[in-house]
């Protein structure tokens, strides 16, 4: 049996937090079903890529906030 799976990363932008972070959310989809998880890591929404679902730059500082 074969099954298809999907796996994307994407900002919920609707729970942006006082400090103007979003959270970066990872969804999986096996078979039509899907799974939504925070990972736990906020980013300036400025920074994220919606079409390749990353971060955009290439510079050292800290992207992420715990």
């Amino acid at each position: 049996m074969n099954a298809t799976i999907n796996v994307i990363f994407y900002l919920k932008r609707v729970k942006t937090n006082a400090k103007g972070l979003t959270p970066i959310f990872l969804r999986i989809t096996i078979d039509g079903k899907r799974l939504d998880k925070s990972i736990g890591k906020f980013i300036d929404a400025s920074r994220w890529n919606s079409e390749s679902s990353k971060m955009k730059g290439t510079n050292e500082e800290k992207p992420f906030v715990k």
